[in-house]
């Protein structure tokens, strides 16, 4: 894996087969902890699990969703959807995939 590189922001794998390999690996190690140490061997690189999580720990950015009930702004992160009330979700429900890809959904 050392062969994966940041490029503008977000990963770049030689092939596609090298992307699902990686998934795979990444899918042994599926906890929050094992996700974070491997993404912080990329300087450069914020995952999309990872920015997804700041906002969700942010107090401001969740008062401004809750209070316009809008995602503007964060729609390549998140988007709102009914279920016990608005509730903010991750537009890719895969922890290891939003690993992957950075905030805006690129790899």
């Amino acid at each position: 894996m050392n062969d994966i590189e940041v490029v503008g922001g977000h990963l770049k794998f030689k092939s596609l087969d090298q992307l699902k390999q990686v998934a795979t690996e990444l899918d042994k190690i599926q906890t929050g902890k094992g996700l974070d140490a491997w993404e912080k061997r990329f300087t450069g690189f914020t995952s999309m699990r990872t920015e997804f999580n700041r906002l969700s720990d942010s107090d401001k950015d969740i008062e401004l969703i809750g209070q316009h009930k809008s995602a503007t702004g964060y729609e390549d992160v998140l988007y709102l959807r009914q279920r016990d009330g608005l509730e903010a979700a991750r537009v890719i429900d895969s922890d290891v995939l939003a690993t992957l890809f950075d905030a805006k959904g690129v790899v």
